[in-house]
This record gives C-alpha cells, sequence and structure tokens, in this order.
C-alpha cells in the first residue's frame, strides 16, 4: 500500500494531462499580458458567440455605401491599444463577423480604402470608424453596424502657385509648381483584356493651384497635359504624326513636328473641392479631345465613327471626380544649409475614354485611370 499511493499519484496527473491537452484541440486562446502570470483567453470554437454587423461609409454624394473589403479588428479592452483578438473583412454587402468568441469587453476598429489596396501613394482614399465601438459580449451574439468616416483633422495650410484669386485673402502663401510634377496613366490593353498599357506626358503645367486645407471649398485646381507629349515608353507607336498614340488622341499636325495647339490640350479644371475621407474630392471637369471636322458636311446625328455632329469643331467638356491626398514635409540640401518646405499633392481619377470622349481605339479600354503627382515647393530657408 506504501507503493501504491504514489503510483496512483501519478497516474492522475499523466491522465490529467493527457485531458488538458486533448481539450486544447478545440480551444484557441488569444493572451493579453496583464501581469506577468495572468492570461485572457476570447476564442472558444465550440461555446464561442459571434460579434457581427454591416460596415458602411457616405459616399460624396452622402449615400450609405457598403464598404467592400474593409478590414475590421477586434481589440480585448476598450480601446485599439489592447491585442489583437480577431480580424475579419467585410464581403461585397459591407457584412463581417468575428466568430469563436468568448464574454469580455472588446474595441471594434475597421478601415477601409475605397480601391481596396495595400499600396497607398496615389490609389484610393481612407476611411476609419472614428475612434471605434467598445462593445461587451456576453453569452449571445452581437450585432455592431459600423460608419466609416471622415478622418485627421485638417490644419491651416493655404499655398497657391503665382496669383492667387481676387476673391481670396493674401495670407496664401507663395510656391513654385516643381518640374518633378507629373501626370501617368494606365488602361487594360487591346480592347480590355487582362494587359495593361501605361504611360506618360512629358508636358504638364498648372495654370492655377490654390489650396486651403481648413477650407477646401476655397481651394482651385486649373492645369493641362500636351497630348502630343503622351508618351508609352515605345518611340514608334509615341512618334507625332505617325504614330499610332497621337492619331488616337486625334492630335491634329501642321506638319510632321508641330501640332494644332487647338487639338493639343486636355485641360483639367476644379468646380468644388470638400473633405473626403482622409484625403480630399474634387469635383472637376476635363476638357480635351478636339475633334476635327470632316471634309464634308455631317448629315446624319452620328458619324460613322460613332462621334456626335455636335463635337465636331470643338473639345468635349466632361465632369470627372479626382481624389487626392495631402502631404507637407521639409527638405534639406546634401549639405544641411537649405531648406524647403514641399507641399505634396496625390490625385487619382478615372474618366471614360471611348464612351465620354469617342476615342477610336481598340488597343485600350474605356477605363483609364490618371493619376496627377503634384509638388509645389517653397522658397529657400522659409517656414510655411
Amino acid at each position: 500500500m506504501k507503493n501504491f499511493k504514489p503510483i496512483l499519484a501519478v497516474s492522475l496527473l499523466v491522465a490529467g494531462a493527457a485531458f488538458l491537452t486533448q481539450c486544447k484541440k478545440e480551444t484557441e486562446t488569444i493572451t493579453e499580458y496583464i501581469h506577468d502570470t495572468v492570461t485572457v483567453q476570447v476564442h472558444d470554437t465550440v461555446f464561442g458567440k459571434s460579434i457581427s454587423g454591416t460596415a458602411t461609409y457616405l459616399d460624396y454624394n452622402g449615400v450609405v455605401t457598403p464598404a467592400k473589403g474593409a478590414v475590421v479588428n477586434l481589440y480585448v479592452g476598450s480601446s485599439a491599444t489592447g491585442a489583437i483578438a480577431a480580424t475579419a473583412f467585410a464581403d461585397a454587402s459591407g457584412n463581417y463577423t468575428l466568430p469563436y468568441l468568448l464574454p469580455n469587453n472588446y474595441f471594434v476598429y475597421a478601415k477601409y480604402n475605397t480601391v481596396n489596396t495595400n499600396y497607398r501613394v496615389i490609389n484610393g482614399i481612407n476611411f476609419a470608424t472614428n475612434p471605434g465601438y467598445p462593445v461587451s459580449l456576453g453569452n449571445s451574439n452581437l450585432t455592431q453596424n459600423l460608419l466609416l468616416v471622415t478622418y485627421t483633422a485638417p490644419g491651416s495650410n493655404k499655398v497657391a502657385i503665382d496669383t492667387t484669386p481676387a476673391s481670396l485673402s493674401s495670407s496664401f502663401r507663395k510656391v513654385t509648381f516643381n518640374s518633378h510634377s507629373k501626370v501617368t496613366w494606365e488602361s487594360l490593353y487591346n480592347q480590355g483584356n487582362s494587359q495593361t498599357i501605361a504611360g506618360a506626358f512629358n508636358t504638364f503645367n498648372m495654370t492655377t493651384f490654390v489650396f486651403d486645407e481648413a477650407n477646401p471649398l476655397n481651394t482651385v485646381i486649373d492645369g493641362y497635359v500636351l497630348l502630343s507629349s503622351l508618351t508609352t515608353f515605345e518611340p514608334a507607336r509615341d512618334a507625332l504624326g505617325t504614330g499610332c498614340v497621337s492619331k488616337t488622341m486625334r492630335v491634329d499636325t501642321l506638319n510632321a513636328t508641330t501640332p494644332l495647339a487647338m487639338c493639343d490640350t486636355a485641360r483639367l479644371y476644379s468646380v468644388s473641392v470638400e473633405k473626403y475621407g482622409d484625403g480630399y474630392l474634387a469635383k472637376c471637369r476635363m476638357k480635351s479631345f478636339y475633334m476635327t471636322p470632316p471634309s464634308t458636311p455631317q448629315t446624319y446625328a452620328v458619324d460613322t465613327a460613332g462621334v456626335p455632329s455636335q463635337y465636331w469643331g470643338t473639345t468635349i467638356d466632361k465632369p470627372v471626380d479626382v481624389y487626392f491626398t495631402f502631404e507637407k514635409k521639409k527638405v534639406f540640401n546634401a549639405a544641411g544649409t537649405t531648406f524647403n518646405w514641399e507641399f505634396i499633392f496625390e490625385g487619382m481619377f478615372t474618366f471614360k475614354a471611348k464612351t465620354d470622349y469617342y476615342v477610336s481605339s481598340n488597343n485600350i479600354g474605356d477605363a483609364v485611370t490618371v493619376k496627377p503627382h503634384i509638388l509645389l515647393r517653397g522658397a529657400n530657408n522659409i517656414e510655411y
């Protein structure tokens, strides 16, 4: 009997460990460090409950819109500083579910990008719950809808290139339009298959650029590119007069090297600007693609190329929505003796080249995405 008790105790310990090991297969543990020796279990795949709902945001027309692809994070505790307990992605209708949760206090935070991309220099505008939703989960499923909103309080930067419109005050600081500014574009190649055709414009200028960070309605944008300067990085394709690019853009020439000014300019100008997500939305118009009058009078509303007769001899002026973000940074020269404040604007908009502007080439899709990058620079060693 003296030897039986220790053997019995050891057997019980081994059996208990085996039982606990099998239990772990049904339970996932997320650790939140409160003290060195305390852990908090938040998942149970058998008895756990769920937090679910719909993630939406207001588009620029004030319409409640599903935040398709929004990233929904769940934190342990009452803020986004706790341990992440779970992550979900909203479906096409904005619906999300965070399953298998044990009773606890949680915090739900969601972020959404309008073009659902993790690469975020030019692409899309971000919305987020601000700050988020503290929830208390009991012994039943919980519904928590999420409204993603404009965030990041604007600063007070007010800058303008050259002259400021007379309606605005003299408080706008003067900056220069930097030559490193550029405009790139891309579209699906060969009538919209999975390949991409892309390029840029070698000539890009701003006629007016006024930016009021806190009062975006004061912002004015007016700039242009020369269609004859478009490049796809293929010299034969891009040659003026003979290349398919200039023909697609309907650029007429006086001779082999001189385009007609009336058909060479694509201009973008703003109608209104408002805060949107973590950036801005500019309601603009794009005026471009001069239609050369045919050699004989038109007798039909639409000619054989599909261009309405009212566009012959004119440029087409259509609305486009431009999304852009703003960043300000201080840049020093290599010696550290001179600095400039730089004001950087990354934008993106899409227009329908065939539907709205009657571009006739089958080598591009209807949707063309344009990405302006505007760099404004302050004077040497002057604070802005």
